[in-house]
């Protein structure tokens, strides 16, 4: 269950303008096609972290950085850029469950409400 307290760091694409956004990867194929991932973590440093960003730097030509990130900042990827899964310290928990935990931390709405569906 995410809570308001707990902190997230995600895998971000750096931009030209020196900001960064939170990195979309193509996680997998399906018969629906390739679907859309992010990656999260819960420490900002850490084996998988370095991993990542190194497969990232080599499949991508983008720097890459991992950096905090709001509950607020990750719900709004979450409704715009839609992506299918969020692997949290490479845990995957589908993309629609984890868009409701995060609004009942922000007490958008609790889980299990008729909107959540």
């Amino acid at each position: 269950m995410v809570s308001q307290a707990e902190e997230y760091y995600a895998l971000c694409v750096e931009q030209e303008d020196g900001e960064s956004e939170v990195g979309i990867i193509e996680s997998e194929t399906d018969e629906r096609g390739i679907f859309d991932a992010i990656a999260l973590y819960t420490s900002p440093e850490g084996p998988l972290q370095q991993e990542d960003l190194k497969r990232w730097e080599t499949d991508y030509p983008v720097a890459v950085s991992i950096r905090k990130v709001s509950h607020e900042e990750l719900l709004y990827v979450m409704q715009h850029k839609d992506p299918r899964e969020v692997y949290i310290d490479g845990r995957k928990i589908d993309g629609l469950v984890f868009t409701g935990m995060l609004k009942s931390a922000l007490g958008i709405a609790r889980l299990g409400d008729p909107e959540e569906e």
